[in-house]
């Protein structure tokens, strides 16, 4: 799991959409809003009830983008608030592939070192 100085706070949470760059995939959208280059960065996921309507489907998805990020967290650039937001079609995808989207995202954001 990801450790809580590495989520986004309510305070920190972006207002308006307008104000970083907006990624996307098939299955999830990526907002990035740029900070100060000294702080970590920062993750969030956010999954409607109109997404998933059982609460055991939306933690299930919320714990496989931590785990994701946990995973590619040394090659995360710092500086970032980044939030994720699933689409319907999430719930369909395996975890292996779930982790490719989040992946991808990344990778099209310029978020990753490599």
């Amino acid at each position: 799991m990801l450790p809580r100085l590495k989520k986004v706070s309510r305070k920190e949470f972006p207002k308006g959409h307008k104000k970083g760059a907006t990624y996307h995939s098939s299955h999830l959208s990526l907002v990035v809003v740029k900070k100060d280059f000294e702080t970590p960065s920062k993750f969030s996921f956010v999954i409607s009830s109109k997404v998933a309507k059982k609460a055991v489907e939306r933690n299930k998805l919320k714990r496989w983008t931590y785990q994701t990020i946990q995973k590619e967290y040394d090659n995360i650039k710092n500086g970032f608030v980044c939030v994720f937001f699933s689409k319907k079609n999430s719930t369909e995808l395996l975890h292996s592939q779930f982790e490719d989207q989040v992946r991808v995202l990344l990778k099209n954001a310029h978020l990753l070192k490599k």
